[in-house]
């Protein structure tokens, strides 16, 4: 077991380090891939979606019609969002725009009924780098919804929690009234009122 734990410490401070860098140097180090999967088969055909690079892309979510694409770079604070053609069965993307954000966001989600995308923040960057080194450290987080209204992106920021019930918030939902908060750090969700 303690074998397993210091590996996930190596990878773990890897990880950050793979972060830090790119945001540091501005150097653009990921990009979108589309994947066909045949049922059949074990194989899949995986090709290069854009030209377009990110420093550090980490979130994508279609809208209802599966007509566009949201791409989201936390270290840039940006979602760039891409028109989806088809062009004789094979999908093309078309950059529409890049929608500033106040924020870091995590991890985002295309909710077809409210026709928002939800987002999950990470407000502090410096908690985040010291809870690399010391879990006690918590990190705060929170819930976001991107909207687009008359043409118009605006960002709400909906609820921020300070990271003692649960740190580093990833993902984040509504479900009636309640925000929901998750993790990758934690096995359980929050439940907000």
């Amino acid at each position: 077991m303690k074998y397993y734990l210091n590996i996930h410490r190596r990878k773990e401070k890897v990880a950050v380090l793979n972060h830090i860098v790119p945001f540091i140097f501005g150097i653009k180090w990921t990009y979108v891939i589309h994947c066909k999967w045949d049922l059949h088969s074990v194989e899949s055909n995986c090709e290069i979606a854009t030209n377009e690079r990110f420093l550090g892309a980490n979130g994508l979510t279609l809208n209802k019609h599966r007509t566009k694409l949201f791409v989201n770079d936390p270290l840039a604070k940006t979602v760039t969002v891409y028109t989806i053609t088809d062009h004789g069965g094979k999908n093309v993307l078309a950059k529409e725009e890049k929608i500033e954000l106040p924020m870091v966001v995590d991890n985002i989600e295309y909710d077809h009924e409210s026709d928002e995308i939800w987002m999950g923040t990470l407000p502090d960057l410096t908690s985040v780098m010291q809870h690399s080194g010391n879990k006690s450290i918590p990190v705060p987080g929170g819930f976001a919804v991107l909207r687009n209204v008359d043409g118009q992106w605006s960002v709400e920021d909906v609820l921020e929690h300070d990271g003692s019930k649960l740190s580093q918030i990833s993902a984040g939902a509504r479900y009636g009234s309640r925000i929901i908060l998750g993790s990758p750090y934690s096995d359980g969700i929050l439940v907000c009122n």
